[in-house]
């Protein structure tokens, strides 16, 4: 009997240009605090930091903690993302999700 794989991924979501799409919409988020901070979002403070990403866009494996990053949004998978580890084969960006209570990016959750 074949063993039940458990996946753990980190962006769960319809599909490739809905992630591209929010993400969009988050780096512009970053550069709008960048250019004009905020001094608090529910009673913290807030600076670029709690927005920077680095690159475009970076995601680790939930499981194994690999680090994957994608500078430019055409570099994002078009299929799911499965981690390249040996002995992990985690999903980490899991496409096909049309319920949207399920929909997330890494902590972001959409309701």
């Amino acid at each position: 009997m074949e063993e039940e794989k458990i996946i753990h991924p980190t962006v769960i979501v319809p599909d490739r240009l809905f992630l591209i799409g929010a993400l969009y919409g988050f780096n512009a988020g970053r550069k709008a605090v960048e250019k004009n901070p905020q001094p608090f979002v529910r009673d913290h403070e807030v600076t670029n930091e709690d927005f920077y990403l680095g690159s475009w866009f970076e995601i680790s494996c939930n499981k194994c903690g690999r680090h994957y990053t994608y500078d430019n949004p055409n570099d994002i998978p078009n299929k799911n993302l499965m981690c390249e580890t040996d002995d992990c084969d985690n999903c980490i960006i899991f496409y096909g999700m049309g319920d949207v209570s399920k929909w997330r990016i890494g902590s972001i959750k959409f309701s």
